[in-house]
């Protein structure tokens, strides 16, 4: 259900448990609905030898489907990220499946892990959505 989806991509500080590349995730601010609005994650690539913290301001807003994540600016100028920005958006249409779609923004501050990550971005993205989707049918 969207319901059912919307929490599994809001529970940010679950996410280490199900998500890969995600090793720590803590939820610092809520907003006055207890959806996050601020969160530190430790994502990391393997083969690229990448671990990096990642401050993000998150915006949770259910009646839309919409959750977005990007960048905390301030939190984020060592970071080698130059934008890290997700935005997750939920459809469903009256007596129809659930609709997600998932638009990542991604650019390296090094051009080179730049260009790597792009041989890769499709194959992380639905590595992503497919956590996400067995994460979801687990909370149903």
């Amino acid at each position: 259900s969207a319901s059912s989806i919307f929490r599994a991509i809001a529970s940010v500080d679950q996410y280490p448990s199900f998500l890969p590349f995600t090793l720590s995730a803590a939820v610092l601010e809520r907003d006055t609905r207890g959806w996050p609005a601020r969160a530190n994650l430790t994502v990391g690539y393997e083969p690229f030898n990448l671990q990096e913290d990642w401050s993000s301001i998150v915006l949770c807003d259910e009646s839309q489907g919409i959750i977005e994540a990007k960048s905390d600016e301030a939190a984020s100028r060592q970071s080698i990220f130059e934008i890290l920005q997700t935005r997750w958006q939920i459809t469903t249409e009256e007596g129809q499946d659930t609709h997600v779609r998932l638009d990542i923004d991604v650019k390296f501050r090094n051009i080179v892990y730049d260009q790597m990550f792009a041989q890769v971005e499709g194959k992380v993205a639905r590595t992503v959505m497919g956590a996400f989707e067995k994460r979801a049918q687990e909370l149903d």
